[in-house]
């Protein structure tokens, strides 16, 4: 069973800033490419990580305060759950989104 602290946040522990830079060091980003966060909180960490990149960054967040706040920083968010959303190289939808499409 979760702590209740746990599940006041939502389960929502931000990477902290020491870490992204140093996962920053060890990723190489090709030119033009979609990154994808699929817990993104803010944003913060992911657009720490893709500082110099010339990617996409892509975010999917539980939250919506959180998720409005990723979409001041990334270029596209999804406000949802990832274990609901539709992944594929040109297309991510919520499960909302989905059943629209699909009638």
């Amino acid at each position: 069973m979760a702590r209740k602290s746990s599940v006041l946040k939502l389960g929502y522990y931000p990477l902290a800033e020491i870490e992204a830079e140093r996962i920053r060091q060890f990723q190489q980003f090709s030119v033009n490419c979609g990154v994808l966060d699929p817990c993104a909180g803010t944003g913060a960490a992911l657009m720490l990580i893709t500082t110099a990149a010339a990617c996409r960054r892509y975010g999917i967040e539980l939250d919506s305060f959180r998720s409005a706040a990723a979409t001041e920083v990334l270029d596209e968010v999804v406000q949802g759950s990832v274990f609901d959303t539709a992944l594929s190289s040109r297309v991510i939808l919520s499960a909302a989104a989905q059943s629209a499409l699909l009638g």
